[in-house]
């Protein structure tokens, strides 16, 4: 078999809805053991637990290699921003988790997986790409917002600032 029909079978797998749903329900479940995982648990269920974390793990590895192998030139992956996205969580969550002091920073960093829900399904895409195109303008919503309060205090103040004469002097 040549590379180009094992990219063509990568494609198969990537564009396969079942897949998706697959990813889908292995990110919720990671987030699920990751909430699990902050209740006090028998040392047997915390094995259990790191097991299914690594398994998680090497799931996600695999997952963005099969995306990544899929593509028809390797940098082509690197253009879409979900993709980079997403290749820096599955990357940041590749750290080991041992007794060091980076182990709770590492076990944060795992938490991030659940924003890979956003790079799947598309309608969090558009609303996580609207938000960000809106921020801008949402300096300006809260500069307006300053000037209406201030307008209100100071018409509060000047009518109301008889009843309590400390705060009502100018």
């Amino acid at each position: 078999m040549t590379w180009d029909n094992f990219q063509i079978k990568f494609q198969t797998i990537r564009d396969n809805k079942a897949f998706e749903l697959f990813v889908i329900a292995i990110i919720i479940f990671s987030s699920l053991m990751i909430g699990i995982r902050t209740y006090n648990l028998h040392p047997v269920a915390e094995n259990a637990l790191l097991i299914l974390d690594y398994g998680v793990t090497l799931f996600f590895l695999m997952e963005i290699l099969i995306r990544m192998a899929a593509e028809p030139r390797f940098w082509d992956f690197f253009k879409k921003g979900w993709n980079v996205f997403d290749f820096v969580i599955v990357v940041v969550s590749l750290i080991p988790l041992d007794d060091s002091e980076y182990a709770l920073v590492a076990r944060m960093l795992r938490l991030f997986r659940v924003m890979r829900l956003i790079s799947f399904i598309p309608e969090l895409r558009v609303l996580v790409s609207a938000l960000i195109s809106a921020l801008p303008r949402m300096g300006y919503v809260a500069l307006l917002m300053f000037i209406i309060f201030y307008l209100y205090a100071v018409i509060g103040n000047l009518l109301f600032g008889a009843l309590n004469p400390v705060c009502g002097e100018i």
